[in-house]
């Protein structure tokens, strides 16, 4: 579970793992399973890509064809990452607010859920992607409102808003988020 509130009060530089240290990208990626739902082997080995075209999400290994994962329009900007049992998670936005498309364990099936109908710019990563703390592990979501950085949990069932140390932007935007070379969580935003 993320321990949330435990941010350091001194900024500590730390280059994020590849891939999320693209930031945005035209088709975000992130590491996941072999598969699909898939995870037998570990969630660092394979590259995953998600395209949108207008209408439809698509997703697949880099280098291999896309595969229809759901539908949606007017999207202006998505990120992906994956859960530990290897499922998509993508959060995007829209004129509408910030969404995520996930799944979720009591509905037993995946989900569009709206997360803030007044925020922008989200970014998602799995916390942990340590076997052996699957059960401890949150998926986050990043995203401007009001002149600051907030966020939410999967642990929470993306239904508490909790902030950041960072409450006045600037002018800046969330640039990219993950784990750190330090392996601590590193947020950049500029």
């Amino acid at each position: 579970m993320w321990p949330s509130g435990n941010w350091t009060s001194t900024p500590i530089e730390s280059e994020i793992l590849y891939p999320k240290n693209a930031g945005r990208l035209a088709h975000p990626r992130d590491v996941g399973p072999v598969a699909l739902g898939d995870p037998s082997e570990a969630l660092t080995d394979y590259e995953w890509e998600l395209e949108f075209d207008e209408t439809e999400f698509r997703i697949g290994r880099v280098g291999q064809s896309k595969s229809f994962l759901f539908s949606e329009t007017d999207v202006i900007a998505s990120d992906l990452t994956f859960d530990t049992a290897g499922r998509a998670f993508v959060t995007y936005w829209k004129p509408t607010g910030v969404f995520a498309y996930w799944y979720d364990p009591i509905s037993a099936s995946f989900v569009n859920q709206q997360i803030s109908a007044t925020a922008t710019n989200p970014f998602c990563t799995l916390d942990m992607r340590d076997p052996t703390q699957n059960d401890s592990s949150d998926i986050l979501v990043f995203y401007e409102r009001a002149n600051a950085i907030y966020y939410q949990l999967s642990s929470d069932r993306y239904t508490v808003e909790y902030a950041t140390p960072v409450t006045n932007l600037n002018g800046k935007k969330i640039h990219r988020c993950g784990i750190g070379k330090n392996y601590r969580f590193t947020l950049v935003y500029r």
